[in-house]
């Protein structure tokens, strides 16, 4: 059964917040996982089309599954098992999960709280829109159920586990410090392992974010569709956890973007020669308009596979352990992470069919360019499933690669 886990949501909520803040200081990147997961498995026809912009998203992605298996690993009895779902259920899921944040820019970790951060009218209006299709998937499917179980609100976790948050907390935040105080040396000093010490920086942020995950619950699709599920009537009543994940890491990730936007003269520390992403620049397009209609229909369809088996883009990642950790179903949990790709390409295609563009493409060089935009940044770290247009590209600013997850 759930329970209200007030301390241990909000810790781990601040240390997403953390991670995505951390990711924008060092590197002006925003934290979008179903964008930096999305660009990291587009198909390209070279095998090293970008690599260097695929490499520190792989790097990041085994920081976040590395985090998951170690908390798995040290505690297996408290590790959530999958929920037990049809394969069709978990595959529909996984199509609409990857389809919608292709299409929509995001998710929650990119729209809901590096998004909301930057007060982006666009990534509000996403996550108004997949948190309403999310709860409204979630509790239908419950009322279908015709339980007769009272609405309640889930019993309250209290003293909290909060010694497990804390330390791991501080620990990989002083891992993350450590690895970027010998990156910065090895940069100044031109070191010829330079891009090891850039790589240990990205594996301890994306371990700061899985950790995060762990230590909030998100991790628990029982926990995610408990507090989507508005009718209280499933795993012992209505849990609002999540809305304390999504405020501790908003809380962390708004001051880190107010502190950015109000310093015009601050760089990347690791990667001075470009910019924020949220920055303009001189001769970037407009932002997109909110009242873009790919951003609702995205956004609506991510919130039905969202509904559907409580899992988004960077929990899926952790949840990768599963197989692992419980054979009887956690080969039916990889259904979802397969489909989760299939819509992904899906999205891409259908994009790239729209404008009579090719589906296979080349993204430019990094190297080319000095400066960066906001425009081309935030192709380079969402998406934008063709990599198009500048006004295009802009729109995955606010996004996932993605809230709290």
């Amino acid at each position: 059964m759930n329970q209200l886990t007030i301390v241990e949501s909000t810790i781990g909520g601040m240390l997403i917040g953390f991670s995505a803040a951390a990711n924008m200081y060092l590197y002006g990147r925003v934290t979008g996982i179903s964008g930096i997961v999305g660009n990291l498995i587009r198909p390209s026809p070279s095998v090293f089309a970008h690599a260097s912009e695929k490499t520190w998203r792989a790097v990041f992605v085994v920081g976040l599954i590395l985090a998951s298996a170690l908390s798995a690993v040290s505690d297996p009895d408290s590790f959530p098992s999958p929920l037990k779902l049809s394969s069709i259920t978990y595959t529909f899921a996984g199509l609409a999960v990857g389809f919608g944040t292709r299409i929509g820019n995001g998710c929650t970790s990119g729209h809901g709280i590096s998004g909301l951060a930057r007060f982006s009218p666009r990534s509000l209006v996403a996550v108004c829109t997949f948190m309403a299709v999310g709860i409204l998937t979630a509790t239908l499917t419950s009322l279908t159920k015709q339980s007769e179980e009272p609405w309640r609100l889930a019993t309250v976790s209290w003293p909290p586990n909060w010694m497990f948050a804390v330390l791991g907390g501080l620990g990989i935040v002083l891992l993350v410090v450590t690895s970027t105080a010998l990156a910065k040396r090895s940069l100044d000093a031109d070191s010829p392992h330079t891009q090891y010490a850039l790589a240990a920086v990205h594996l301890a942020i994306g371990m700061t974010f899985g950790l995060g995950l762990v230590v909030s619950g998100m991790l628990d699709q029982k926990k995610v569709i408990g507090f989507l599920d508005v009718s209280g009537s499933r795993f012992g009543g209505w849990d609002p956890s999540l809305a304390f994940v999504m405020g501790g890491g908003l809380v962390v990730n708004t001051v880190a973007h107010y502190l950015a936007r109000n310093n015009k003269e601050m760089r990347p520390y690791l990667r001075p020669e470009a910019d924020f992403y949220f920055r303009p620049t001189s001769g970037a397009a407009p932002p997109a308009n909110w009242k873009d209609p790919k951003l609702v229909i995205g956004s609506a369809f991510f919130g039905l596979g969202w509904g559907m088996a409580g899992i988004c883009p960077g929990p899926a990642l952790g949840g990768l352990v599963h197989p692992f950790t419980s054979p009887a179903l956690g080969p039916v949990f990889a259904l979802w992470a397969v489909a989760f790709a299939a819509g992904v390409w899906a999205a891409d295609a259908a994009i790239a069919a729209a404008k009579g563009t090719p589906f296979l493409v080349e993204m430019p060089p990094p190297s080319s360019v000095k400066r960066i935009s906001p425009a081309m940044t935030s192709s380079l770290e969402l998406g934008s499933s063709s990599q198009g247009t500048p006004r295009e590209a802009e729109s995955g600013a606010q996004s996932s690669g993605g809230s709290a997850a």
